[in-house]
């Protein structure tokens, strides 16, 4: 029983831990994307994404399902 405990402890803190790293950075957004084959519509595996002329460079790569996030992008047109 004690060992359980601290274990249901983790568990229950650990969704609070991971929403407090999503906070956005002031002046900044995040962007997510999906990037698809135009011809046969699957997903694009592995795809480099990046905005053009950001220092530093912000760059993202596309998972399994060709999804991506982009993340501290300042606002406006880049």
């Amino acid at each position: 029983m004690k060992k359980s405990i601290p274990a249901l402890l983790l568990l229950l803190g650990l969704p609070f831990s991971v929403h407090a790293q999503e906070a956005p950075t002031p002046g900044t957004q995040t962007i997510r994307g999906h990037v698809f084959d135009s011809e046969s519509h699957y997903p694009v595996v592995a795809a480099s994404i990046a905005v053009q002329g950001a220092v530093p460079p912000i760059t993202a790569t596309s998972d399994e399902e060709g999804r991506f996030v982009l993340k501290a992008v300042p606002l406006g047109r880049q």
